[in-house]
């Protein structure tokens, strides 16, 4: 949304929950308003805030509706890119990338630079689950010299742009959000992929049935839905999956859900708080 001025306006919306209470509203945020919260705690806190960002004041007011004591707030271009300049730096990942916000200069370093412009899409780099994917991706396409990969739930496509940057062929992605969709065009265009270098598309992963296999599979998304979506991701796998956005206690979930389709753990991988699984076929 723009004023006269042609500055982008977003809408902040801001909610108060006790601090024990907080991941797991978070979690109901990137559920249920389908936004990436920002969760403000400190050490010894006992109330945590929560803020998420929208585009339009409509959605904005329908959480607010059903968040009660929330409040919601007009914010400029300004506000927004102070907000994550504070909060997203370059940062180097795995052996080969480092993500690199637009806008900052990429460090010296050697390293393939992602850049991403994040707005409202979940996916810069820095939260364990995307770091994890990012690393498991680099070292699928260092062992196995992938052709193809699938980007399940692109988000911002940082993991579809590593895909492509880190040399393989057929890239392809898609999010339930159009939104998203749009941003992910948008980071591939800043990373200098010509356009169709990757083939981003709307689609609701409860309602994919896939066309075929990619030799890899990234899932980035809630455990409830990789549960649900299992067999639709497993049939979808060539060689390795890649699956991650996984509270600890909800792994042995995940991993068995895969595990009963025939799956292979090849890795978990956690921060005490989310974790990572990674799954083989024969020969992956």
């Amino acid at each position: 949304m723009e004023n006269g001025m042609n500055e982008t306006v977003y809408w902040r919306w801001r909610a108060m929950v006790p601090a024990a209470e907080a991941d797991a509203f978070c979690d109901w945020v990137r559920r249920e308003p389908g936004a990436e919260p920002a969760c403000w705690l400190e050490p010894g806190d006992e109330v945590a805030r929560v803020d998420a960002y929208f585009e339009s004041e409509a959605e904005a007011r329908a959480v607010a509706a059903r968040v009660e004591g929330s409040s919601v707030e007009r914010i400029g271009e300004e506000s927004w890119t102070g907000f994550w300049k504070e909060h997203f730096h370059a940062t180097p990942v795995g052996r080969r990338l480092q993500t690199v916000p637009a806008w900052e200069e990429p460090p010296e370093s050697g390293r393939i630079s992602l850049r991403i412009d994040p707005r409202l899409s979940f996916g810069t780099g820095g939260h364990f689950t995307t770091r994890f994917c990012l690393e498991a991706l680099e070292e699928a396409v260092e062992e196995l010299r992938p052709a193809s990969m699938l980007d399940a739930g692109a988000g911002s496509g940082i993991l579809s742009i590593a895909a492509a940057l880190l040399g393989v062929e057929e890239v392809e992605g898609f999010d339930h959000d159009p939104a998203s969709v749009e941003r992910c065009g948008a980071n591939a265009a800043l990373n200098g992929l010509a356009e169709g270098r990757i083939r981003f598309r709307q689609q609701d992963i409860r309602a994919w049935r896939p066309a075929g296999r990619s030799d890899v599979v990234c899932a980035n998304i809630l455990s409830g839905i990789l549960v649900e979506c299992a067999g639709a991701l497993w049939a979808a796998t060539g060689r390795r999956l890649v699956a991650s956005g996984i509270r600890e206690v909800e792994g042995d979930e995940v991993s068995a859900a895969f595990e009963a389709l025939g799956a292979r753990l090849l890795k978990r991988r956690g921060d005490g708080e989310w974790c990572g699984l990674v799954f083989a076929r024969a020969g992956g």
